[in-house]
């Protein structure tokens, strides 16, 4: 089409905004999927380009649903890989956005892309998990860190192995510093590093609450880097979500982790007592006999 080659010619030569015009007209008039896709590619680029962040979200979209549209091919493989790799820019333009993004790359289809031919971003996967504050960041993102293996030897799949395997704390606060100095040469997240190492700090200490049932105050400190009061807040919000109960000593130094009596609770004590006292009379009988 002479308007696709215009309007590349434009893209080009930097003039930008006018390929991007030309490309979104060329869209509306073809019935050519092959051709819609390649003036999708075109109009991201551009919108990327120009700092166009709304219109750089809608071209995104309708890219996304075009190729998903294409069925299993070699085609629609590179197309999503491409989309992994380009959806940086779109979704790490703002926290907002860059909190969503593990929704995306998490997809069925596009998650088996990371992990097979674009490992290097679970990063960014897991960073958006993390400003999101999900409460399911280890659950998500350790058994993609797991099909990895020693392929992903990066500190954020270091951290998730820790906090989802080995339970190694005395290694966090080391990792830590390297997240926050990563975070200030990486292009995608240096805006973001004060809220990243904010939100490794919290999962830290949600992770360390869930282990034990008696919390040293001191320890969960000293491996979260958060002060006493923050760490103790964030423990028994953890300590609650899981039903159940945890009690600070007077002095603050330990959290003690309790069953919260609940009516389950007490359905389950009854039906023990039920069953102890039927075993005792069975006993009594046997004994008759």
């Amino acid at each position: 089409s002479t308007l696709f080659e215009y309007a590349k010619m434009l893209y080009d030569s930097g003039e930008y905004e006018e390929a991007v015009r030309l490309l979104y007209f060329f869209e509306l008039e073809s019935n050519n999927k092959e051709d819609i896709i390649s003036s999708l590619w075109g109009q991201l680029g551009g919108y990327i380009v120009l700092d166009q962040k709304q219109k750089s979200c809608h071209a995104f979209i309708r890219l996304k649903d075009a190729v998903d549209s294409l069925g299993p091919s070699s085609e629609q493989a590179k197309s999503r890989a491409w989309l992994l790799h380009w959806g940086l820019f779109v979704f790490f333009g703002s926290i907002e956005n860059a909190s969503t993004f593990f929704e995306f790359a998490l997809e069925p289809g596009y998650v088996f892309m990371l992990e097979t031919v674009c490992i290097h971003l679970l990063r960014y996967v897991i960073v958006s998990l993390i400003l999101a504050r999900s409460k399911d960041i280890l659950g998500l993102a350790l058994p993609v860190v797991d099909k990895m293996e020693d392929r992903f030897g990066d500190e954020f799949g270091e951290l998730v192995k820790i906090l989802g395997r080995s339970f190694a704390y005395e290694e966090v606060p080391e990792i830590v510093k390297r997240i926050g100095k990563m975070c200030e040469t990486d292009y995608f997240l240096k805006e973001y590093g004060k809220e990243i190492v904010e939100g490794v700090e919290e999962l830290v200490v949600r992770s360390y609450s869930k282990i034990y049932s008696v919390i040293v105050v001191d320890k969960l400190v000293k491996v979260s880097g958060l002060p006493a009061d923050k760490a103790i807040e964030i423990a028994l919000d953890e300590i609650k979500e899981h039903r159940t109960v945890g009690s600070l000593s007077e002095d603050k130094k330990t959290i003690t982790v309790t069953l919260q009596d609940s009516n389950v609770n007490r359905q389950i004590a009854k039906k023990g007592n039920e069953l102890e006292e039927r075993t005792r009379k069975l006993i009594e009988v046997l004994k008759d006999k």
